[in-house]
């Protein structure tokens, strides 16, 4: 009973961040839509808001309300947990790599005197000062919300198998 009230706790918190990754991805998908190394990562960030989506559809109709699911819905969250584990640990070591970086100020000056030699053209130019922020920023939202992704794909798991006879055709 404890387990279903964090894994309810924590479907509420993934839920605004998948709805602000749906609508990041529409924007990402358009520019992607040229750049087939874009739409792979287009496509790995797609499936943390269809997993969050698809297993609170799971929770919420399926076990709170005890009412059957689609067998293909078990399909859509586990196919989709997976995506999301790379897209964690991709958010994740980029978290580390950001991390070790704040915390060492020598290498941080050392990228940051040959950052703007490696901005890309027709982006707009920024200071060390503003990547700084952004890595503070993005280290400060993605760490967190990468390490409740991840302890709720654990809890979705244990549940689909718990309640496999909600996905059992009628």
């Amino acid at each position: 009973m404890l387990g279903l009230k964090i894994y309810r706790i924590l479907s509420f918190i993934l839920l605004p961040f998948g709805a602000l990754l749906a609508l990041n991805l529409i924007g990402s998908l358009l520019t992607s839509l040229g750049n087939p190394l874009l739409l792979l990562v287009t496509f790995i960030m797609a499936g943390a808001p269809v997993y969050i989506f698809a297993s609170s559809w799971f929770f919420f109709n399926g076990i709170r309300k005890d009412k059957k699911c689609k067998p293909s819905l078990k399909d859509w969250i586990k196919v989709n947990a997976f995506v999301s584990v790379v897209f964690i640990t991709f958010m994740l070591l980029c978290c580390f790599v950001f991390f070790f970086l704040l915390t060492n100020p020598t290498i941080l000056k050392d990228v940051m005197s040959k950052m703007p030699s490696q901005q890309m053209p027709g982006m707009p130019q920024l200071n060390g000062a503003q990547v700084l922020q952004i890595m503070k920023v993005f280290t400060s939202f993605m760490f967190p919300f990468s390490l409740i992704l991840l302890a709720h794909i654990i809890f979705t798991f244990r549940y689909v198998k718990v309640y496999s006879y909600l996905f059992e055709e009628a």
